[in-house]
């Protein structure tokens, strides 16, 4: 299924001194993981690896997108 985000909304001061949700979305979503791995071709070791995680919900696939995304990984590379 996914991930679930639950949002309340439209708050309102009630009776005995309680505050109430009016309103709430429930949103299922997929979560995706993009991963760069640098190896070490001579050692086979795993110098440097980078990650994105986000939302699939209005992933289109575009290569524009994983370029972005790519892009912003590798600003922290090399590491320090």
């Amino acid at each position: 299924m996914g991930e679930v985000n639950v949002e309340r909304y439209g708050y309102r001061y009630g009776p005995r001194g309680r505050w109430y949700g009016n309103n709430v979305q429930v949103h299922h979503y997929r979560e995706g993981t993009l991963i760069i791995d640098f190896v070490d071709p001579d050692d086979k070791v795993l110098v440097w690896r980078g990650t994105a995680v986000g939302s699939m919900q209005y992933f289109t696939g575009g290569e524009d997108e994983v370029q972005s995304s790519v892009a912003k990984m590798l600003e922290k590379f090399p590491p320090e």
